[in-house]
């Protein structure tokens, strides 16, 4: 013990326990939005009256909430009944509610408040297995993760292959070769990354050098770094 706690939601424990007893394994709700918590600038930005809320940034086609018709800029401030208190304990709820389960959501659209009923899906384990993998190559000064819809729609990527840099350390290797936040890396050492864990796979087979092909401003070009 060094002084250091880690706290788990005890719906989210209990919820886990008991599917891992029943089936052996974890199916959580997928709604396919892309979220983040309301600020100063986004109260202003969609004229709220209060600070509250979940907004909306991004719809994945085909998924719960398309088909539900929910839409980008609309904001949640509602989850069956309930007001939405802070952005984890949505994600908590969403995680935790059945697959096929129709719940309701109060929405915030243009000013007018509506309730909007959406049947749950089930995420895809794709989506489970990779959503907030990541990846801090210290010697470069390279942070890289997986292709979540949030962060496709944070940096407007095309595209589906690949993983995408969030940090460049000002000044480091991968700094002084050009890469910046928002670049999308499709090979390492020679080898295609489908994801974090390939990345890593491939990195470790390049010795001291680091050879990519990446996507970047709309076009592709290899980069070399050497430590």
């Amino acid at each position: 013990y060094m002084g250091l706690g880690f706290a788990i939601p005890i719906d989210m424990a209990k919820g886990v326990v008991s599917q891992l007893m029943k089936s052996g394994h974890v199916v959580r709700g997928f709604l396919g939005v892309g979220i983040q918590p309301v600020d100063a600038r986004l109260k202003k930005l969609f004229n709220l009256k209060d600070q509250k809320g979940i907004a909306i940034t991004q719809v994945t086609a085909n998924s719960p909430a398309s088909k539900a018709g929910l839409q980008t800029s609309d904001v949640i401030v509602g989850f069956n009944g309930k007001p939405i208190t802070d952005f984890a304990g949505f994600r908590y709820q969403v995680a935790l509610t059945p697959p096929g389960k129709k719940v309701t959501l109060k929405v915030l659209r243009q000013g007018k408040e509506i309730t909007i009923p959406v049947v749950v899906g089930k995420m895809p384990s794709r989506v489970l297995a990779l959503g907030h993998d990541t990846f801090k190559f210290d010697k470069t000064g390279l942070t890289v993760a997986n292709i979540t819809p949030n962060l496709r729609h944070k940096y407007s990527l095309q595209g589906k292959d690949g993983v995408v840099v969030t940090e460049v350390v000002p000044g480091s290797l991968a700094d002084q070769v050009g890469l910046k936040p928002g670049t999308v890396i499709l090979e390492a050492n020679k080898k295609p990354v489908a994801n974090v864990s390939a990345f890593k796979a491939a990195v470790k087979s390049g010795g001291t050098q680091l050879f990519l092909l990446v996507r970047q401003g709309g076009s592709q070009q290899f980069m070399v770094l050497d430590w």
